[in-house]
């Protein structure tokens, strides 16, 4: 009797032992299921609320106007403009374009940055895509040597550094590398709510190495905001638009280190159609010259000489949003401004107008025999030549 039972309670014990073992199996089965849920949710709710912040921070960027889409603009057409550069698909959030006059850099909220070659604008729209990892770039700035670009992105609010380089078959490529550069201008500037400009000394020691950062100056002058300023090429001149419906030109080539204050050259004040100066934000553009001044206000555009303010064209409805960069070419032959998927280019007529004007001033009391009136009449001639060809005079 006893032989028979000893098996049953084996059986028994085995039975309970895999019913035990099969339950902890499911618990732990159960666990690690939901575990892999939770987190699969938990990376989809990080991607949706990444894309949700990118949403918003383009949103907030332009939420000091309000504004109306009209169908018709995105068929802009004038005699001034050069070409409509087409490639990204979200808004053009910003522009730059390089020392060397070689490249055009347009960031925006698809997450990429195009590289455009500037001698090809007439060709369309050739650009090189530079993928922004999980984010996008607000902005996008060249290096001094033209050689990288710095990406400012909007939801780490951090800054990615790309190298420039090509590929065996002479393609341009761009690659993310670990560093920064300081772009050897010398100054930076700031302005806010308050009706100045403060501007600081970039310092560099003999050796080319960064020192530090000083205050220089203060552009004042204006009675309230500040919307926006810009410097010229070497940085001798700047412009500022206000609230206040002027703008103003100052000479900022002085020796701020013995407290000599900027002169103020000229000013005046300025009017865009169907806009409001004191409440819907201006963007300010200088050209590397300083002879002519751009100003944008929701989807429209003025040029304008410093020397007399007399506006020479209005771009009206150039986009279908609201302007967000404007720009002169580093050469002074182009203005371009984004404000939807694309980017405009329009012919600089009044940059041409403007040399020929000073360059004649410039002739008339030199002797006729002068090499140096020679020098002079020859560049006049080369720009009433360029300016014809834009007007189509023969």
């Amino acid at each position: 009797m006893d032989s028979v039972t000893e098996p049953k309670q084996q059986n028994m014990q085995t039975i309970v032992i895999s019913l035990i073992t099969g339950f902890f199996i499911w618990i732990l089965f159960t666990f690690f299921q939901k575990k892999g849920e939770e987190k699969e949710e938990h990376n989809q709710n990080i991607e949706k609320d990444k894309t949700d912040t990118v949403k918003e921070h383009t949103k907030k960027t332009f939420k000091h106007a309000k504004f109306t889409k009209k169908a018709s603009v995105s068929n802009f057409s004038h005699s001034l403009l050069s070409v409509t550069l087409k490639g990204h698909s979200g808004k053009v959030l910003g522009l730059d374009v390089s020392i060397n006059g070689k490249y055009m850099a347009s960031s925006s909220d698809d997450r990429s940055v195009r590289l455009w070659s500037v001698k090809d604008f007439g060709a369309g729209n050739k650009c090189v895509r530079v993928n922004v990892e999980f984010d996008h770039a607000r902005f996008a700035r060249f290096s001094p040597d033209s050689r990288a670009f710095i990406a400012g992105l909007a939801v780490e609010n951090t800054v990615r550094v790309f190298k420039l380089g090509k590929n065996n078959d002479g393609v341009t490529t761009c690659i993310p590398i670990e560093g920064d550069f300081v772009k050897y201008n010398q100054f930076v500037a700031s302005c806010g709510w308050t009706p100045d400009v403060k501007v600081w000394a970039v310092n560099f020691t003999r050796s080319g190495e960064y020192k530090d950062v000083t205050r220089a100056f203060e552009l004042k002058g204006h009675t309230t905001t500040v919307w926006s300023f810009d410097f010229n090429n070497d940085s001798t001149r700047m412009v500022t638009v206000s609230k206040d419906g002027s703008w103003r030109f100052y000479d900022t080539g002085v020796e701020y280190e013995k407290g000599q204050e900027p002169y103020l050259l000229h000013t005046g004040e300025f009017h865009i159609s169907d806009c409001s100066i004191d409440k819907d934000f201006c963007i300010v553009a200088l050209s590397p010259d300083a002879r002519v001044v751009a100003v944008a206000c929701m989807n429209n555009i003025i040029v304008f000489s410093t020397a007399s303010g007399q506006v020479e064209v209005e771009f009206k409805e150039v986009h279908t949003e609201i302007i967000t960069a404007l720009i002169f070419d580093i050469a002074g032959r182009y203005i371009l401004s984004s404000g939807d998927k694309h980017v405009r280019v329009f012919h600089n007529v009044l940059g041409y107008k403007e040399t020929i004007r000073e360059l004649e001033e410039k002739i008339r009391p030199i002797p006729s025999a002068s090499s140096v009136r020679e020098r002079y009449q020859k560049q006049v001639d080369e720009a009433k030549k360029s300016l014809n060809a834009i007007l189509k005079i023969k």
